[in-house]
């Protein structure tokens, strides 16, 4: 009797003992379960924050659809990170590959983020396409594909469906080049220089046919010429439109720039300069007066023609010294006035070449060629003559600067 009470006592011993095991392994159990639960449910690091609001922002509200679903949809291999700027500023970047315009091309999309009451905020702003940054309106052009009618862009406004982006057409450079090739249009203007090509209208992204709209014509001449179109997608010229339009001329006291080029011609020295392969820039105006400046063939500044509204001509060196005055109807180098008078009271030219061949210094000169050579014209602000006298084919002659009203040699230089 005592014999059974003792085993059954074991065996009570034994089945305490299997349960505490099995207590302990469903403890261990819910415990793993809540270790696992803790750790999914831990919050996201800042980076994901970022990645998770670019995603949420909304594509098409019509839709509602979510940047992030249509991205994967649109692109393959689509990556999401998070970058610095220069400034250190935080952007989320995707990069993805996809066909746009009949293209493959991979495609990075960035969103800046900014900090707004200890926030922040991220949008869409920048795109490039094989790592050429594009401009906005193909990224208009890209989301619109991407998320179809009532997409948002990067404005924040409903984006239009366009026939064409900006990078479709040919830039305004090529449209010029283009223009200038013309032979209708050199033929046309005087010299390269004075080819002006102004752009009128620029080509839209929701024309059925853009164009360019460009006019030419001369400056020199102020005259405008033709009226081009140039196709923007391929750069063919249009059509060419031959204008009649005469610029309003520029004028002093009734002197064109063109007469002024031809008074220049009046310069004793004009010759000299021509054959020393001086340059002579367009006319322009100063102080009511035209100028004409000179360069030597290496660069350097010769001095300046000038015209004023009596016509009269002179030359005006690089420190403001002023020479071979010259007023019109004077003697210069084409015309043979000798004997007549200038005008105002002044002497006339025999009487100042008797002056300076009656002066003493003259009978230096050994030589049988001797002339008198006028070099200045008197005015009424400079009321003087310059006149040289001597062989000039050897350089040996006297300059002589005689008042035009009494005759007085005023100072004579010799060569």
């Amino acid at each position: 009797m005592e014999e059974n009470q003792i085993v059954n006592q074991m065996n009570t011993k034994k089945k305490l003992k299997l349960w505490q095991w099995i207590s302990i392994g469903i403890v261990a159990i819910i415990l793993l379960i809540l270790i696992i639960a803790a750790v999914n449910s831990k919050a996201p690091s800042q980076e994901e924050e970022y990645i998770n609001s670019a995603k949420a922002l909304i594509l098409n509200p019509e839709e509602k659809l979510e940047v992030g679903e249509a991205f994967d949809d649109f692109f393959s291999d689509g990556e999401w990170s998070v970058k610095d700027t220069i400034d250190n500023r935080n952007y989320v970047s995707f990069v993805g590959n996809a066909n746009f315009k009949d293209e493959d091309v991979e495609v990075e999309i960035t969103f800046p983020l900014t900090e707004k009451d200890d926030e922040f905020e991220v949008q869409l702003s920048y795109l490039s396409i094989n790592g050429e940054k594009a401009e906005e309106d193909v990224l208009n052009s890209l989301l619109y594909e991407i998320g179809g009618e009532g997409t948002i862009g990067v404005n924040g406004k409903k984006i239009e469906d366009t026939l064409y982006s900006s990078t479709d057409f040919i830039t305004e450079s090529d449209a010029i080049i283009a223009v200038g090739n013309l032979t209708e249009v050199k033929s046309l203007v005087k010299s390269p220089e004075s080819l002006e090509i102004t752009i009128v209208s620029r080509p839209d992204v929701n024309d059925e046919k853009p164009v360019y709209v460009i006019k030419t014509g001369d400056m020199d001449a102020n005259i405008d010429y033709f009226e081009i179109t140039v196709d923007a997608l391929s750069g063919v010229i249009i059509n060419i439109n031959q204008l009649v339009e005469q610029k309003e001329e520029v004028t002093i006291n009734g002197i064109t720039a063109e007469e002024a080029i031809n008074l220049s011609k009046r310069l004793p020295s004009y010759t000299d300069l021509v054959e020393n392969g001086d340059t002579f820039s367009a006319p322009r105006i100063y102080e009511g007066s035209w100028i004409i400046d000179i360069s030597r063939p290496n660069g350097i500044a010769e001095g300046s023609i000038i015209i004023d509204e009596n016509k009269t001509v002179s030359f005006m060196y690089p420190n403001g010294d002023v020479d071979e005055v010259t007023p019109y109807g004077a003697l210069d180098n084409t015309q043979q006035n000798q004997g007549k008078s200038v005008g105002n009271g002044f002497l006339s030219e025999d009487e100042i070449s008797e002056i300076a061949w009656q002066d003493p210094v003259t009978s230096n000169i050994d030589s049988p060629s001797i002339e008198v050579k006028f070099i200045n014209y008197p005015t009424e602000k400079i009321p003087y003559y310059k006149v040289q006298v001597g062989d000039f084919s050897i350089d040996s002659y006297y300059t002589f600067i005689i008042d035009a009203y009494t005759g007085e040699i005023i100072d004579i230089g010799s060569e």
